[in-house]
């Protein structure tokens, strides 16, 4: 039961209302109330000023100093007795219905009390009504307010209630239904549901807990915030921000908010905010930096990156808008991409879209003034894993390149080009193929983006390697690599640029291979060797007289075009080379089965011709004639593997031996040396039109129009308008038959000319 203290009166109460505590009346307890009434005003007093003004006692001291307190009675009237002294320097006199207390310290006041009738209880409460606490604190100001306020006296408790509410500077504040003070006002407890202002934002949430000594308050019991961030741009409107989080500590004074257990945090407007989700996120707005920890989740538009720490950089001078952002371990950033996957031949390429994948340990991000990307740094872990960058495209193909640092430059925001270093690796899978379809190894990789995203080129450098098997496999090696990934083609340059082919090998300063054609271009002094295989019997260059035992064929010129289907083209300086098979032309075109051969432009061809066996007189033994060296020249030149021929036009000329012949057309036909052999061997030679023969060491010369040799007889015949002259001596006749090693002929008829034999 209270008794309420009639204004202008401290009497207690009549006698006959008092019981002691077996029933009976105590006739000293009224005395006794009057005393504890005056003393618990006092302590009251004393309480608001330890307890809810509490932040002024780092303001005092360790002197003692006597202040009064000085309250004013309704009317004007000074009450001066019935005061009581308390234990600590400060006195205070009360008035029994309201008052108004000022604290000052050596002229400067600390804080100002007021409040509004007071009751009290048989349980020790003591009741403050309409209570308001001003106390400032160097640049700082704070301003309590309830509705009311109730003081235990043995508890030591002090418990605020009715729109109950703190505001400090800095726009800090609190409102609650109800607030409770500890550690002498320093610590401050709020009813679940609380509100809490700071630095524009606005907090609310259970288990709200203020702690001057740390300048601290946290939420235990689950927050949400809401509010707006200062973009520091005049004429734009500010960041919306909003957060929730299973707890929230705010740090005023450190300027530091965390907040952990499921932390979601939005950045910017409705349509396109970015959003942070992580176990625990830390926002230091005076450093201008926020921290996820713990496994984060990140979303700006289409991009979504993750991993298990991020750091946000904020420009101080634009408010919060980005500045840089660093994510470390397990890191996955995924954002769309333009059209262009890689294709074969037998599928069409750059018609789906693709997104974009940025795997790694590593990623640093640096934004312009108008919050977009300028830079970007990825990198593998410092345990020698890679970065990746990927390219996932709609139809199921892809493109992955991993490195040490992947680095992309950006222009308006939208991605430009990348850099790749440290070992780095690419390939390329489609979807019909379970290994890659191509893959390289560099030291350095460089790529180019158009502005709707799609990858226009890759540039590999520093100890390049390329396999392709699209086709037949296909390795090349060079100092340097550009790579079309919309057209399949390769460029490489520098030394060594070497094309390795399943039939051969291919060697220039700068080689464009197609990766959908499977052709190359060779240019800047080309060396191609011919190995050829057995799978698809395609071997050196078949050319008559070659014994294939003779080795490879090489090819140099100073430019070549080489296609599996279409066949090679070789310009300027051609030379080949197969055994002692020595070719020199303008031009030569080789089909892509390489059975035949057309060469133009000077030819000239040198070759030994296999040696062979000449039946001798029977009885006697066969000779062996020995191998001789032919000698070609023709304007063009053509093969057939087919028909077996090889034949000279425009021109032709030829020297075997002592002996010369030419023509308008020379056929050189051809056969297997036996039917179980591969070796190729002359059958004959066929020179036709305006045909001459001369024969050096024997002093002859013949002209028809039709000459046939017989290497395996070792005899020529001529036909025709045959006209042979040896020394002075002149035939004529239509038919001549000449053998070499001898030295003798035979001419037959021709006209009114008897026919006739000889020596010369």
């Amino acid at each position: 039961m209270s008794t309420e203290t009639p204004p202008g009166s401290d009497e207690p109460p009549g006698p006959e209302s008092v019981y002691r505590p077996d029933g009976r009346r105590d006739a000293q307890f009224g005395r006794r109330r009057q005393r504890r009434t005056r003393i618990l005003r006092v302590s009251l007093l004393a309480l608001l000023v330890a307890g809810v003004g509490g932040l002024v006692s780092v303001f005092l001291s360790e002197r003692q100093e006597r202040v009064s307190v000085v309250a004013e009675e309704e009317g004007g009237q000074e009450v001066a007795a019935n005061a009581a002294t308390v234990p600590d320097p400060e006195t205070a006199q009360l008035s029994a219905k309201q008052f108004e207390s000022t604290l000052e310290r050596e002229g400067v006041e600390v804080f100002r009390i007021r409040g509004a009738r007071t009751s009290s209880d048989d349980q020790g409460n003591v009741v403050l009504k309409e209570v308001e606490v001003n106390y400032p604190r160097g640049d700082d100001h704070y301003r309590l307010h309830a509705n009311g306020a109730t003081y235990n006296e043995v508890t030591n408790a002090t418990h605020l209630e009715g729109d109950v509410s703190l505001e400090g500077t800095d726009g800090l504040g609190v409102a609650t239904d109800w607030m409770d003070l500890a550690e002498g006002g320093m610590v401050l407890t709020c009813a679940d549901g609380s509100r809490i202002t700071f630095e524009g934002l606005t907090a609310i949430g259970d288990g709200l807990r203020v702690d001057f000594r740390q300048e601290m308050a946290n939420f235990r019991g689950g927050a949400t915030v809401t509010g707006t961030a200062a973009t520091g741009e005049i004429d734009e409107e500010p960041r919306p921000v909003s957060l929730s989080a299973g707890t929230l500590e705010y740090r005023w004074r450190e300027g530091r908010m965390r907040a952990t257990g499921d932390a979601v945090m939005e950045f910017g407007a409705s349509g396109e905010p970015l959003r942070l989700a992580a176990p625990s996120l830390e926002y230091r707005w005076g450093e201008g930096i926020l921290t996820a920890r713990g496994g984060t989740t990140t979303r700006l538009g289409d991009l979504h990156l993750t991993a298990r720490s991020l750091q946000l950089a904020l420009d101080g001078e634009s408010g919060d808008a980005l500045a840089a952002l660093e994510a470390r371990g397990d890191v996955v950033l995924q954002a769309p991409g333009g059209s262009g996957g890689p294709g074969t031949p037998d599928r069409e390429a750059g018609s789906d879209e693709s997104v974009l994948f940025l795997i790694g340990d590593a990623l640093d991000v640096g934004f312009d003034s108008a919050q977009l990307p300028s830079r970007l740094l990825l990198s593998g872990s410092n345990r020698g894993g890679p970065g990746v960058l990927r390219f996932d495209y709609g139809d199921g193909s892809r493109r992955r390149l991993r490195g040490q640092i992947v680095a992309f430059t950006f222009l308006d925001g939208v991605p430009v080009e990348f850099e790749s270093t440290g070992s780095v690796v690419l390939d390329e899978q489609v979807p019909e193929r379970s290994q890659p379809l191509r893959w390289s190894s560099s030291g350095v990789a460089t790529g180019r983006f158009d502005s709707d995203g799609v990858l226009t080129g890759l540039e590999l450098e520093d100890n390049v390697e390329l396999t392709d098997t699209s086709r037949e496999p296909v390795r090349a090696l060079a100092h340097r690599a550009v790579i079309d990934p919309s057209t399949g083609r390769v460029e490489f340059s520098g030394q060594p640029g070497k094309l390795l082919l399943a039939e051969g090998e291919l060697e220039a300063p700068r080689i464009v291979f197609d990766q959908t054609a499977a052709c190359s271009e060779a240019s800047g002094g080309v060396t191609i060797t011919l190995s050829g295989t057995d799978e698809d019997g395609r071997g050196a260059l078949p050319l008559a007289g070659v014994d294939p035992a003779g080795g490879p064929s090489t090819i140099t010129s100073q430019e070549a075009v080489l296609c599996e289907e279409d066949g090679s083209l070789f310009r300027e300086d051609v030379e080949t080379f197969v055994g002692e098979y020595h070719l020199v032309a303008a031009q030569l075109r080789v089909s892509g089965d390489r059975k035949r051969l057309l060469a133009s432009g000077g030819v000239r061809t040198r070759w030994r011709e296999a040696s062979a066996i000449v039946p001798a007189e029977t009885g006697a033994p066969d000779v062996d004639v020995a191998a001789e060296e032919w000698r070609v020249a023709s304007e063009r030149l053509s093969f057939s593997e087919d028909d077996g021929e090889l034949r000279y036009s425009g021109g032709a000329s030829a020297a075997m031996g002592d002996q010369r012949l030419s023509c308008d057309e020379l056929t050189v036909e051809t056969v297997a040396a036996d039917g179980d052999s591969e070796d190729v061997q002359t059958r004959a030679l066929y020179c036709l039109g305006d045909a001459r023969l001369e024969d050096l060491a024997q002093d002859l010369s013949a002209g028809a129009d039709r000459v046939v040799y017989v290497p395996a007889e070792r005899m020529i015949q001529l036909s025709g308008d045959v006209v042979v002259r040896t020394g002075e001596d002149r035939l004529a006749g239509t038919r001549l038959i000449y053998w070499l090693d001898d030295g003798r002929y035979e001419m037959g008829p021709s006209g009114s000319a008897a026919a006739g034999a000889g020596d010369p």
